[in-house]
């Protein structure tokens, strides 16, 4: 399979995907922040957790800008993007009150998967695509 395969894969997989979340919030309250309660697995220190499932968006990214094309006007959204995912990942993390607050594994690896599906449609498009 080619990388442009690849790519229309993962892109229709990430709009099923949110389609699909988008009908099953309606019907499921996601355990996650206020709403945490048990039954959803193992849990982790809610400051870790999202640490874990940002990471994936800073990292995708760079190595799309690092391997693709660079102008000036691609490395400034690249800036930007890593500007905020890297402000998600390794800073209000460590400024929300959510000390002793926990994070079940089966929310933190969906985030995993949806910033690695995210951070390679974006970087491909970016960096190989336009």
């Amino acid at each position: 399979m080619n990388l442009i395969k690849f790519y229309n894969l993962i892109l229709s997989l990430e709009f099923i995907f949110a389609v699909v979340t988008f009908i099953l919030l309606f019907f499921i309250k996601a355990p996650y922040g206020r709403h945490i309660r048990k039954g959803w697995g193992t849990e982790i220190s809610n400051t870790w957790g999202w640490v874990i499932m940002e990471f994936p968006a800073c990292a995708v990214i760079l190595i799309c800008f690092l391997l693709g094309n660079k102008s000036l006007v691609l490395s400034i959204f690249f800036i930007i993007w890593e500007i905020h995912y890297l402000q998600r990942t390794f800073i209000f993390p460590f400024l929300v009150k959510s000390k002793g607050k926990k994070m079940p594994l089966t929310i933190v690896f969906s985030s995993v998967g949806f910033n690695l599906m995210n951070g390679f449609v974006n970087g491909y498009f970016l960096f190989f695509l336009s």
